[in-house]
């Protein structure tokens, strides 16, 4: 057995019954006729009991299989090198690594596998005409809405355009009336004599007399 892996043994044992590394110390039993190390859980003793126990009762101690079995067979001829090896195959045994597969497949097995796969691919070309026709209508769609946007803002400027000439008809009317305004203001006494003369006339029709000739 390999130095390293003798040493990794005694420093942490494994526990014949669990199959687990024996980690603490003070969890360590081994039995003096077999050999095998015991954690205190698995052979069922006390860890108070343990802590009572000197060191020459460590080093005599037996398991429980140990003792069924020295009292099925009073004579019994034991040989510790013996179990001590037979236990150290048995657990190389069950620690043995499980069969590795090969890696490489056989041509025959690679060929339908590759076939497998291939039927197994969605097919690409359905995929790619349905894809197409979605983005046919998606653009149908879009020109759609597009021609409905110009056609709003042509609908626009229309009105726009339609509300400028109102506005500059208001405009141009208000600048008239203002000027007519501002020029009957201006002269109070034509005016005046407008009125004179209007009221003159009036009361010649009313006394049937023709009014007087203006020679100015």
């Amino acid at each position: 057995m390999d130095k390293k892996i003798a040493q990794k043994m005694v420093k942490y044992p494994v526990c014949c019954k669990c199959q687990k590394k024996i980690i603490k110390k003070r969890d360590i039993l081994c039995c003096v006729s077999c050999k095998n190390f015991y954690d205190i859980t698995c052979a069922q003793v006390l860890s108070t009991k343990v802590n009572t126990m000197d060191k020459l009762k460590k080093e005599i101690w037996k398991c429980q299989t140990c003792h069924e079995v020295k009292a099925k067979l009073p004579i019994a001829s034991e040989n510790t090198d013996t179990l001590c090896s037979y236990n150290l195959t048995k657990r190389s045994t069950r620690h043995k690594a499980p069969p590795v597969t090969p890696l490489h497949k056989s041509e025959e097995e690679e060929s339908t596998s590759s076939d497998d796969d291939l039927h197994s691919l969605p097919d690409i070309s359905t995929y790619q005409n349905d894809r197409e026709e979605e983005l046919l209508k998606e653009i149908a769609n879009l020109k759609l809405e597009l021609e409905k946007a110009h056609n709003e803002i042509e609908n626009l400027n229309m009105e726009n355009t339609k509300l400028q000439k109102q506005i500059l008809e208001k405009e141009t009317l208000t600048v008239k009336w203002k000027k007519l305004f501002t020029e009957a203001m201006s002269t109070p006494k034509r005016r005046a004599s407008l009125t004179n003369r209007n009221t003159e006339k009036k009361k010649d029709n009313e006394s049937g007399q023709s009014p007087p000739i203006d020679l100015d």
